[in-house]
């Protein structure tokens, strides 16, 4: 992005303290240990627990008579050398479940605290696995040492659950009664009106966030995908004329004789691979997917003429079709503004990008939109394309939660609301900042902050005894006791010249700003996007292929719930 969007480096700079987290590596002994049966069995657990490999492979002669070679290399081995070493798969079956069981255990035990506190966030998403499967996440601070010893929180997405759910039943109450029931082995007795729920744009899952949870929260990498997709494609609230429909139509025409030349050319694969060119195939719900595409396809442009003798007649008219001025110029023209906007849904993509950073990132945007529509000569087709993506973004703006603001707010990096503000205004964004921080903090306070004293005594209280309290701290020459209220917190916070990772401010400023904490922590605690949910669908697609005729449902769920436990 340009210097206006130049928030994204930005982030990118700040996180890289945060990544280099200090984690211990488990010693190893130099002596040689004697190992038994017990040894062996515990190994293939852990590679059937952590890869989700089918138990069927416990009956297969080639995988016994590997795991025997490898026995026999075990010079210190204390017993004898017989295929009996190798679990047999009932009591293989019984050990991996067990294991699991241990597994699950250690992730409830892992994201508890954080629910406890609702210091937690809740991800979810449908998929299809053959089956049709809701996942469910939470996203939770980690208190972690960088390289310096600095302790600082490092925010992971921890899987939850795999249910399998009726996709005919997917309206907004039986969206939070899924949900429900699969946090439920967290806590039976959770109310999910404290806790933010990150999902797409569905509907139905929309609507289930705001009427059963805290807020619903956008899953950013998916709205950036469907402001692409609005871009040439607008909201009927936009009211394109006929005119802009028919200019918008010519870019999508462009790409889509890019996604036409990349799935013929990919048709026949060993055609393909000696032409020597990579292309992406586009997925068609994934818009930034058909954007790579035409990427692609031009950037080996050059290549693909070359290759015209070796090129069927459908797919040379392409070629060349691709090739004129006016396709070149078309693309150039998308090019310049999908472009800020791919890496910003490359950036939200990211496990540790936090709701903070999202405000910034679509003002980045719109300040690029704003400088590429004032450039001189500008084509009169680019400019409808720019304006129908200031349109989409601001859509999105418009979706935007209270939380958003907040955790803006509770940014150092940003944290000022008057340029938050005068930059909203600068994009005709009709909204108050301050009010809505305000509002949004103060409810949190009360929400969150029950068990803290009193932000100023009672008359009653402080008259009976304020002699008695004079007298005791003159003697014993102990100041007053500190009295921490949301508007002296905030007059702090807002003074505090301090710019730095909010993941490293907030931990060490608990004490300083205890109630600001507290709501700092829950807001953090909240990714910019639930995107690790929907690549959880992909990772686990050949597991479940390789065991859903083998082991039953219930197993199959924990196999890939641990699964995904282990990659983090």
């Amino acid at each position: 992005m340009n210097k206006n969007g130049g928030h994204l480096k930005r982030h990118r700079d700040s996180r890289c303290k945060s990544s280099n987290a200090n984690i211990s590596q488990p010693s190893t002994s130099s002596a040689t240990k004697s190992s038994t049966k017990r040894d062996f069995d515990d190994t293939l657990v852990n590679y059937f627990a952590k890869s989700g490999k089918p138990l069927y492979n416990l009956e297969n002669p080639l995988f016994r008579e590997m795991i025997l070679e490898v026995a026999k290399l075990g010079q210190a081995f204390d017993g004898e050398i017989t295929t009996d070493i190798v679990l047999k798969r009932s009591r293989g079956r019984s050990i991996v479940e067990s294991r699991l069981e241990e597994k699950t255990k250690e992730i409830i035990d892992l994201v508890l605290p954080a629910f406890d506190d609702q210091s937690a966030s809740i991800l979810a998403d449908f998929g299809k696995l053959n089956v049709d499967f809701l996942s469910i996440k939470s996203g939770i601070l980690l208190t972690q040492r960088n390289d310096e010893g600095v302790e600082h929180w490092k925010l992971i997405i921890v899987p939850i659950a795999m249910s399998p759910v009726n996709i005919k039943c997917k309206n907004a109450d039986e969206v939070f009664k899924g949900i429900h029931e699969g946090l439920e082995k967290v806590s039976p007795l959770l109310d999910l009106s404290q806790f933010y729920l990150v999902a797409d744009g569905g509907a139905n899952i929309r609507r289930a966030g705001k009427i059963h949870f805290h807020s619903y929260i956008r899953c950013a990498a998916h709205a950036t995908e469907i402001v692409g997709k609005r871009m040439l494609s607008p909201y009927k609230k936009h009211q394109p004329t006929e005119a802009h429909k028919k200019i918008l139509s010519k870019y999508s025409n462009m790409l889509n004789l890019c996604k036409k030349l990349t799935t013929d050319l990919k048709a026949d694969k060993l055609r393909y691979k000696k032409l020597a060119i990579s292309l992406t195939t586009p997925t068609d719900t994934r818009w930034m997917s058909i954007y790579n595409c035409a990427s692609n396809v031009y950037s080996n442009m050059s290549k693909l003429i070359a290759q015209l003798p070796n090129l069927e007649k459908r797919e040379e008219c392409l070629v060349l079709e691709l090739a004129t001025n006016e396709n070149r110029q078309l693309y150039a023209e998308i090019h310049e503004i999908y472009s800020p906007l791919k890496e910003c849904n490359l950036f939200f993509q990211r496990n540790d990008t936090t709701i903070s950073d999202v405000i910034p990132a679509y003002l980045g945007l719109l300040d690029d939109i704003k400088q590429f529509s004032e450039k001189p000569n500008i084509h009169k087709n680019n400019k409808t394309l720019l304006l129908y993506a200031q349109k989409s973004v601001l859509k999105q703006i418009d979706d935007l939660s209270d939380a958003h603001y907040v955790a803006y707010y509770l940014n150092p990096e940003y944290k000022n609301l008057s340029d938050l503000q005068k930059r909203l205004d600068n994009h005709n964004v009709m909204l108050d900042a301050e009010e809505i921080v305000s509002e949004t903090i103060n409810k949190l306070d009360r929400m969150i902050n029950t068990d803290m004293a009193p932000t100023s005594p009672s008359p009653q209280s402080s008259s009976a005894t304020s002699t008695d309290s004079f007298l005791k701290r003159r003697m014993s020459k102990t100041p007053p006791p500190a009295v921490h209220t949301m508007a002296s917190e905030r007059l702090s916070y807002e003074t505090h010249s301090v710019a730095v990772d909010p993941l490293y401010f907030w931990l060490a400023s608990k004490s300083r700003f205890p109630r600001l904490f507290n709501i700092a922590k829950k807001v953090f605690s909240t990714p910019a996007s639930e995107a690790d949910v929907e690549r959880s669908f992909s990772v686990l697609k050949s597991i479940y292929a390789e065991n859903r005729q083998s082991l039953d449902l219930d197993f199959l769920q924990k196999l890939m719930l641990v699964k995904q436990f282990e990659t983090l």
